[in-house]
């Protein structure tokens, strides 16, 4: 398969992947503000995996898992507005999809794991 026909079947894989067609209809409360939210965003950062690579803006779980008191208060503000808005900025909505092949098993090609 050439490249860029390979490059076309993994963004159709991908975009099939996390296709999301419910047609729920999500209606909004209002937005909990407070130490039970903090503490929400706090019980989060801890419950991540840790030793996992970091993304392009190299922040590691193990940093964010460090964050205390005002940097928590910061977070919590910032998805807070994030909510309120509905506004991403887009550099928080980019992903890099590295593909690793499964250690004692066959490697498969992109033809054999999206076909």
């Amino acid at each position: 398969m050439e490249k860029d026909k390979k490059l076309e079947r993994w963004s159709e894989y991908i975009s099939e992947l996390f296709d999301d067609d419910r047609n729920e209809d999500l209606t909004l409360q209002g937005i909990p503000e407070g130490p039970e939210i903090m503490r929400e965003v706090e019980n989060t950062i801890k419950n991540m995996k840790t030793g996992k690579a970091t993304g392009p803006d190299m922040i590691s779980t193990e940093m964010m898992q460090a964050l205390e008191g005002a940097e928590l208060n910061a977070i919590t503000k910032l998805l807070n507005k994030l909510y309120e808005t509905g506004e991403i900025p887009k550099e928080m909505l980019q992903s890099f999809f590295i593909i690793l092949p499964k250690k004692n098993k066959e490697r498969q090609s992109v033809n054999n794991i999206v076909q």
